[in-house]
């Protein structure tokens, strides 16, 4: 732990801790608490785990031994709520309520095909995940949030690709809520293709499907934005920024 005062960075303390958080998605700071999804491979199968620090790096609260033998793929936090993600051949969602600190509770555990590496939230009432279908294809899902944050599945759409940037760059995807707008690049043995989906009533809808210049694979990006009706698609190495009108 340092703090960080008038320009100067200052070492406070330390806490030795099992398990491993391997991505800054994986931690959250709650009501002056740090909040943290690990994976630990001490036991003789791979589990998860969710656990809570206090100001003094005390562990307050845990929530142990989640995804018995499944690999951590993704988690997002709102609030007190934890949504993260584990896969061996099903998609367990987990939903974890940690209002109450020393006392973590799972409130859901949800078993969909494949699984989500990219979770977001998409308004109040709703999350998406992007990830693959049991057979590599990229999926992308609609979750609807209920009054208790609990999920349920909307609509998935998957697409014939091997590989989509979130999943090395997650500042790559774009997100837009209040349109209702999902953005991310895909790869498919070389061909490179940005992709716009849009979700105002329940169903996935295409806007945008480009085949990108640079058909390179995974060490290049495609990234996208929106100003108005107008979305804007910059290409790393080509030296241009498309437009499309999404108005329509």
């Amino acid at each position: 732990k340092y703090t960080y005062e008038a320009g100067t960075i200052s070492y406070v303390k330390k806490a030795d801790l099992k398990g491993i958080v391997s991505e800054t998605y994986n931690m959250h700071e709650n009501n002056g608490n740090f909040v943290y999804v690990y994976t630990d491979y001490t036991k003789e199968k791979t589990v998860t785990g969710l656990c809570i620090l206090d100001k003094d790096l005390k562990t307050v609260g845990e929530i142990k031994n989640l995804g018995k033998g499944e690999d951590l793929k993704a988690s997002y936090f709102i609030d007190h709520t934890a949504y993260f993600v584990t896969y061996l051949t099903k998609d367990p969602v987990f939903v974890v309520d940690f209002s109450d600190p020393g006392k973590p509770v799972q409130k859901q555990k949800l078993k969909l095909p494949g699984f989500s590496r990219y979770l977001h939230s998409f308004g109040s009432e709703n999350m998406i995940g992007l990830g693959y279908t049991d057979d590599g294809k990229v999926k992308l899902t609609l979750f609807a949030k209920d009054e208790e944050n609990m999920l349920t599945e909307v609509d998935t759409v998957s697409e014939k690709k091997e590989s989509f940037t979130s999943e090395y760059d997650h500042k790559s995807v774009f997100v837009d809520e209040e349109k209702g707008l999902v953005g991310f690049y895909v790869n498919e043995y070389g061909k490179s293709y940005y992709k716009l989906y849009e979700n105002r009533s329940g169903k996935w809808k295409l806007k945008v499907n480009e085949r990108c210049k640079t058909d390179n694979s995974y060490d290049w990006v495609a990234r996208g934005v929106t100003i108005g009706d107008v979305l804007y698609v910059a290409e790393y190495g080509t030296q241009e920024i498309k437009t499309y009108d999404i108005g329509k």
